[in-house]
């Protein structure tokens, strides 16, 4: 035990700077775990009430863009659609599909003002950029109806159509990624 002690008293500063190393190490090594963690984890962290709240608002959400992206979507579709052969049958038709999309945009609009300040603002942002390219369609549409040899390309409109459902799309699987992300608290 003398050897020990007399050991440890001439070494001092090389016990110092063995025991200094050892929790400088520790310390840096919790860090970066954390950090490491965090990073491959990407949760959020939330409570149930905040979260049943912000599930709630989502559903609404995405439940009025679904039905004004499909009603939209009808305007000028991309695929083989029916249309009255009859001029005014195909009058009623116009008019009825053009107030049924008019309809989904005003609902989806008034979904999307009521529920911005409590969602994600780049999901918002997303949202927002639906509902105007799918106003423009319904312009499109209503000119067609109101305006005598209204000039359009019919090609445009359907990439239009596309593309509305394409942003659809992706504001579906943002959503769900987040949505996945969160983690409920306990």
């Amino acid at each position: 035990m003398n050897k020990i002690l007399e050991y440890l008293h001439d070494n001092s500063i090389l016990f110092f700077i063995s025991a200094f190393i050892s929790v400088i190490t520790t310390i840096i090594t919790a860090y970066f775990s954390e950090k490491i963690k965090a990073y491959y984890q990407k949760s959020i962290y939330i409570s149930k009430a905040k979260f049943d709240v912000e599930l709630k608002i989502y559903q609404e959400l995405s439940e009025s863009s679904f039905k004004s992206v499909l009603a939209c979507s009808i305007l000028f579709p991309i695929n083989i659609v029916f249309i009255p052969e009859e001029p005014k049958a195909r009058r009623k038709y116009e008019l009825f599909i053009y107030k049924k999309s008019q309809d989904a945009a005003v609902l989806f609009q008034d979904n999307l003002y009521k529920s911005s300040p409590f969602i994600k603002e780049d999901i918002a942002n997303d949202f927002e950029s639906l509902l105007e390219q799918i106003s423009v369609q319904n312009n499109f549409f209503y000119s067609k109806l109101s305006v005598n040899n209204f000039n359009f390309s019919l090609e445009e409109r359907e990439r239009a159509t596309e593309e509305i459902i394409g942003l659809h799309k992706n504001i579906q699987n943002k959503l769900r990624n987040y949505l996945h992300s969160l983690q409920i608290e306990n």
